[in-house]
């Protein structure tokens, strides 16, 4: 399987989960929102309800392009993706725990000697808190520990370059949504 299958690949499976994430009904609640674990890396989410306290859960945490590179010229892209379910437990009327697994995925670009870029993808466990201010907005605090698979690619090949396995502090984040 040559590269630009496995992208395409890769990238239609997203999409396909993205939209039976927003099939749902109606009448379910939805939440969008901002979320980050340091200033440079800061993403969008998306929510909708499935059932009482059941969400799909969708997130989009970077994209990137760089036109060219001063010192080599080269250009280079990045963007990765999350999508997942979670279950809220309440805890108190507007603090819940929040479970749940995301399915990630990313890929960033750039054409050097011999590699092209490299993509991720993997599982992760998400656990945090929610925390309700009023019927619209909310604030949660959650980490995804995971494990991560890493592959490089080139014109010719795909490599397994490594794996990433468990917590560490860029893995807790902080957000803020807004419900509809």
């Amino acid at each position: 399987m040559n590269v630009k299958t496995t992208i395409s690949i890769l990238f239609a499976a997203l999409f396909t989960i993205t939209m039976h994430a927003q099939g749902a009904g109606s009448g379910a609640q939805k939440e969008v929102g901002v979320r980050m674990n340091n200033l440079h890396n800061i993403g969008f989410t998306y929510k909708k309800q499935k059932s009482e306290n059941k969400f799909s859960r969708l997130r989009l945490m970077s994209f990137s392009v760089e036109a060219a590179n001063s010192s080599n010229n080269v250009g280079s892209m990045s963007f990765s993706s999350a999508f997942g379910r979670e279950k809220r437990k309440p805890i108190t009327d507007k603090l819940s725990f929040v479970r749940g697994w995301d399915l990630m995925a990313a890929v960033s670009a750039s054409k050097s000697e011999n590699v092209w870029g490299s993509f991720y993808t993997g599982l992760g466990l998400v656990l945090g808190v929610q925390y309700d201010i009023n019927e619209h907005f909310g604030i949660n605090i959650e980490t995804i520990p995971g494990l991560m698979g890493e592959f490089s690619f080139s014109e010719n090949h795909v490599d397994f370059t490594g794996l990433d396995v468990g917590f560490g502090t860029n893995k807790a984040a902080i957000g803020f949504s807004y419900k509809f």
